[in-house]
């Protein structure tokens, strides 16, 4: 019985499924077929402008929310908004369809809003006002939004700013956004894009975005975005153009920071974001000018020309790569600490090239021409990959604890590097193009550390440098050169090549040493011309090397080409204490290889070589006592017996 049951119920549930299938008709009906979808105006009927009521302060009063379409040529009239947006309480959208918003004599601005919402500005032509062409005012939302959107078109021929916007105070963790994207600010006689905080009003927190636009001779600032009490302002900006500002390019007091999230959790990260093809021409003032101390940034791809003021102003921790400043009437790029600068052309400027704070990094920079320093940058930078050619001061000053790598330095007005204390040098070629080259190759404070320096004119250090690899000339004939100097003693000489050209003998000595614990190694002093007139040995006037002090060690060093009247080293030392070994003296009819002035104890001057020199390959002014002298390897000896007694004389 149960078997049955079950049969019956199976049969029940499958006759349904199992019954023929009933479809509609495959053929379509007959006619044109109809969208399926309803249009934007059977979405949101557009309002047409011209059905809009006027007032005493606008030609059309907007005054509710809506999308609005404006359907012939607006014209102002004197005293009047052109369109005038009065809390709406809503989102407002303007589609100009190509008409145009046209002022008058006396007319105010073309589109005004207050206690405005959100805003859709579409291809709007604004031209001819007396006041702005767009002048905006947002009231407080509660949430983060798009407020502003002003997209295509052109607004120009203004008396007053282009786009003036008004943000209000915003609570914490929500910010308003402006765009301007795809359109052509030109002929303003203020700002042709600004955005300003309420006046009074609390924190003000927006973004800022502007795409793909260009600004052309605004009488104020190109891009003005003013900062808010404690206010947070990122800016984005992505192939922007500006030529002609009777102030600055870009103008930016906020707070800002370029690229990426700072993570969940971290304060609302504030940025400017720039983009590739950024050009700024013809400013009256700073082309780029970022005022907040507080400021960051990425700023990227950027052609500054012939601004009245600097190039770029930026301040701390900003990163500048991919740009080209020219003609700058100020400095090329002036930054503050801890900058990061790649790829980077200066050229013609009125005055540095670049002049920065501390712990800058720059690299793959080149600086023409700057009236002023090349680069001029606080202490523990590190330059690398430089070309300067022509700076009316420092090709590069750099403060202490610096950095130098790889530098071509050409042509600079007072000195090639001017380094404070504790600066490394590396791999450095300092020369000049002119006939007649400037002071200096190199001045340099404290513990200079220069290794593979290549250099034309003097150097100047302070204690304790450190010289290696390197090859120092100067041409006395050439420019108002003044001996090497290396004062405060402690210094290293080493594998160093000393060049001296030009016969004016007055410029002695190719080197002056002034300081105690001095060594020379495996280093050379060449005097490569003849003298004009042979003078009589002087103490620090007629010497190839001049060395006063005590504690010297001098070997495996030549000194080659000694003039007649001439001393190759000369000691005046008091107190004693050198070792001078296994060196090399070439020369012809010089007075002495080595001249040793004033009482000179302790000393001990072997294993030398003398060659073509005469009458003596040492002489003495006054004999000390403890000194050891000889054997010489080959060539004239002491010329004298210095005081037998108490010195060791070895034929």
């Amino acid at each position: 019985m149960s078997a049955v049951r079950s049969t019956v119920r199976c049969l029940t549930v499958l006759t349904p499924l199992c019954a023929p299938a009933l479809a509609g008709p495959l053929n379509p009906p007959p006619g044109p077929i109809d969208a399926s979808y309803r249009t934007l105006d059977q979405v949101c009927p557009g309002i047409p402008i011209s059905t809009l009521a006027g007032s005493p302060e606008a030609v059309h009063v907007i005054q509710q929310q809506g999308r609005f379409i404006l359907d012939a040529d607006l014209n102002g009239q004197a005293g009047k908004h052109g369109i005038l947006i009065d809390n709406p309480g809503g989102p407002v959208v303007i589609e100009c369809n190509g008409y145009s918003i046209t002022g008058v004599p006396g007319s105010l601005d073309g589109i005004h809003g207050r206690a405005a919402r959100s805003v859709h500005l579409d291809f709007p032509i604004i031209g001819d006002w007396d006041g702005d062409g767009v002048d905006i005012a947002i009231e407080t939302i509660e949430i983060t939004h798009e407020v502003l959107i002003f997209k295509g078109g052109a607004v120009g021929n203004v008396a007053g700013d282009g786009f003036v916007v008004t943000m209000p105070p915003t609570p914490a963790g929500v910010s308003h956004t402006a765009i301007w994207t795809d359109m052509n600010v030109h002929d303003v006689g203020g700002t042709a894009i600004e955005v300003r905080p309420e006046f009074g009003g609390g924190l003000s927190s927006y973004v800022m975005r502007v795409n793909n636009v260009g600004i052309t001779n605004a009488g104020a600032h190109g891009v003005h975005a003013q900062r808010g009490a404690l206010g947070r302002y990122p800016v984005h900006v992505h192939r922007l153009s500006i030529s002609g500002a009777g102030a600055s390019g870009v103008l930016l007091d906020a707070p800002a920071l370029i690229s990426g999230d700072r993570g969940s959790g971290q304060p609302p990260a504030v940025r400017f974001l720039w983009g590739q093809g950024i050009y700024i021409g013809d400013t009256g003032l700073t082309a780029l000018r970022v005022a907040d101390a507080e400021a960051s940034g990425d700023l990227n791809g950027f052609f500054i020309q012939e601004p009245d003021g600097d190039g770029m102003e930026v301040g701390d921790g900003f990163s500048i790569s991919d740009s080209i400043v020219e003609n700058a009437a100020g400095v090329g790029i002036r930054f503050g600490d801890g900058v990061n600068g790649r790829r980077l052309m200066v050229s013609n400027t009125g005055g540095s090239g670049v002049e920065g704070g501390r712990n800058a990094s720059l690299s793959d920079l080149s600086v023409w021409n700057a009236a002023g320093d090349g680069v001029n940058l606080s202490d523990l930078s590190w330059v690398e990959r430089i070309d300067i050619n022509g700076a009316t001061d420092a090709g590069i000053r750099c403060g202490s604890s610096s950095v130098v790598a790889g530098a071509l330095v050409m042509n600079a007005g007072t000195v090639g590097i001017d380094a404070a204390d504790r600066v490394t040098l590396s791999r450095v070629t300092v020369g000049y193009e002119s006939a007649a080259p400037t002071l200096g190759a190199v001045f340099a404070g404290e513990y200079l550390v220069a290794d593979a320096v290549h250099s034309f004119g003097t150097w100047n250090t302070q204690r304790g440098a450190r010289i290696s690899a390197s090859l120092v000339m100067m041409d006395q004939d050439a420019g108002p050169f003044a001996p090497h100097m290396f004062d405060g003693g402690e210094h290293v000489i080493e594998g160093c090549d000393f060049r001296l050209l030009g016969n004016d003998v007055a410029k002695l000595p190719i080197a002056r040493f002034v300081g105690n614990e001095i060594e020379l190694r495996n280093s050379s002093f060449t005097l490569l011309d003849t003298p004009i007139d042979p003078v009589l040995v002087s103490r620090g006037t007629s010497e190839a090397v001049y060395i006063r002090g005590f504690g010297t060690f001098i070997t495996k060093t030549r000194v080659k080409n000694i003039w007649s009247g001439i001393a190759g080293i000369g000691l005046d030392s008091p107190g004693g204490h050198h070792v001078i070994q296994d060196n090399t003296f070439i020369g012809a009819r010089g007075l002495g290889a080595i001249g040793v002035f004033g009482v000179v104890n302790n000393t001990m001057i072997i294993g030398n070589t003398f060659s073509g020199l005469g009458p003596a390959g040492i002489a003495f002014d006054v004999p000390g006592s403890g000194n050891v002298f000889g054997p010489t390897v080959s060539g004239t000896g002491v010329v004298t017996n210095p005081n037998p007694d108490r010195n060791v004389v070895v034929p």
